[in-house]
């Protein structure tokens, strides 16, 4: 379950889903058990609050989701 903004650099808590955007990932591997195969599914979920969803999303690197810039959106500079 996801507590807080995936962006790092937010510390959003998530308590409601009214706002921002949830991401999920699906995965499907096989598990050994015993000798045998078994097919396992892993269902991960990623929250972007409702400050970061418009210039943020989430996704796959090296297997785990991180948040990158969206493309096209208006990113403001801080000095």
């Amino acid at each position: 379950m996801t507590t807080k903004c995936a962006n790092p650099n937010c510390s959003t808590q998530f308590m409601f889903l009214r706002g921002g955007r949830l991401f999920h990932r699906e995965s499907a591997r096989v598990a050994n058990r015993s000798g045998s195969l078994v097919p396992v599914r892993k269902v991960e979920f990623f929250w972007l609050c409702e400050a970061c969803a418009p210039t943020m999303t989430v996704i796959l690197k090296d297997g785990n989701g991180v948040t990158a810039p969206r493309q096209g959106a208006f990113v403001q500079a801080t000095l």
